[in-house]
């Protein structure tokens, strides 16, 4: 015969006892989705903006980003300026010379034992055809920045290769009867110069901007923009 027992039924509102599991009550519930609407989304990352520049873009980038000013302030305004001209976000310029410096397209050779590597005939006619395109007014650091030669090859192979030669600003005083004392006064200050960097006005030698490491294309090519310019 089948045994009955009593099952006590469950009073609206009481507690359940401890340990119990069953499903969360609606005041429970309504807990919860309200923490859960509470809970602020953690701030995203701001996406950076995506350049679209040619090889050549870059390394007129590079050129004029390496010619910002010194001063904090000019320097922040000049690089405003220069990103907004090729349409990058701020810290593009210094992200690229440093992928540039990780890839090695930047010779970092200073200080290194050894004979620096001789030029390839490609990198002679990338070097030939970056100075025609530049005016030739374009230093060591920065043809080595926008060829990727290092400066201390480029250096051998100007020295070796007849019809090359590096110069820099450095014109003597016209020779006249009223600058006679402004002659003398320059031969004597620079009477143990090496010559080879000095330029002379009748050499129609051209100069660039910075002082030291201009380069000059041998005879027969196209001359630069800017003629050099003597002194009275």
């Amino acid at each position: 015969m089948p045994r009955l027992r009593m099952v006590e039924k469950e009073q609206h509102g009481s507690r359940a006892p401890a340990g119990a599991s069953g499903p969360p009550s609606r005041r429970t519930r309504a807990m919860k989705d309200k923490t859960r609407r509470d809970v602020t989304p953690p701030p995203q990352p701001k996406r950076k903006k995506r350049v679209f520049l040619s090889k050549d873009q870059q390394a007129l980038l590079l050129v004029r980003y390496m010619q910002l000013p010194k001063n904090k302030n000019k320097k922040a305004k000049a690089l405003e300026e220069l990103c907004k001209e090729f349409d990058v976000y701020k810290g593009y310029p210094a992200e690229l010379l440093q992928r540039l410096k990780e890839e090695e397209r930047l010779g970092e050779r200073d200080g290194v034992g050894g004979a620096p590597e001789k030029m390839t005939e490609e990198q002679v006619e990338l070097l030939v055809n970056t100075l025609e395109t530049h005016a030739y007014e374009l230093t060591y650091r920065q043809l080595e920045t926008i060829t990727g030669i290092p400066k201390t090859s480029i250096w051998r192979f100007v020295k070796e290769t007849p019809g090359w030669r590096e110069v820099r600003k450095g014109t003597r005083p016209r020779l006249s009867e009223k600058n006679m004392h402004g002659r003398l006064a320059w031969a004597e200050k620079h009477q143990h110069d090496d010559w080879v960097h000095r330029v002379d006005i009748d050499e129609k030698i051209f100069y660039a901007y910075s002082a030291s490491g201009t380069l000059k294309l041998p005879p027969g090519r196209d001359k630069p923009r800017t003629p050099l310019q003597s002194r009275d």
